[in-house]
């Protein structure tokens, strides 16, 4: 009898997990492809290098690399903290809309903001001209693409 309740048991516990992987299966292809595509645009785009002055000018403050480290360090631990306390929060008052659009609107920004980003550096190392204007309409049409098959 014990040796049956143990095969159940385990049976349960093979198909919860088997479930669980599927769900990852379809996930790995799209984050996959991200990985290349980031790849290629650092290697390719942006020469695996980064713009000094705007990395100077964004994370040096003070003059000292440590204090400033340690600084930059403590202010980004602070934000991720204060953020998931407001999650936690809308959580615990079961504000469900709220979170939804909170991760919706995440998702958003990133999928916009960060495509501009990319799109704007290819047309301008390609020398194409007008680079902002076509860089809004390709990342609008990406943009609004990726929003209707998601």
């Amino acid at each position: 009898m014990v040796a049956k309740e143990c095969q159940c048991a385990w049976e349960t516990f093979v198909a919860h997990w088997n479930d669980q992987l599927k769900q990852v299966v379809d996930l790995i292809w799209p984050v996959i492809m991200n990985m290349l595509l980031t790849l290629f645009g650092w290697c390719i785009i942006y020469e695996m290098r980064s713009d000094q002055t705007e990395m100077t000018a964004l994370f040096q403050n003070s003059g000292s690399v440590l204090y400033d480290g340690v600084l930059n360090g403590m202010l980004c631990l602070a934000s991720v903290a204060v953020l998931s306390f407001i999650m936690v929060l809308l959580a615990v008052f079961r504000m469900k809309k709220f979170i939804q659009f909170w991760l919706t609107a995440s998702c958003l920004m990133i999928t916009f903001g960060v495509s501009f980003s990319f799109i704007y550096s290819t047309i301008e190392k390609s020398g194409i001209q007008y680079p902002y204007f076509l860089a809004a309409v390709i990342t609008v049409i990406y943009g609004t693409g990726g929003y209707f098959v998601s």
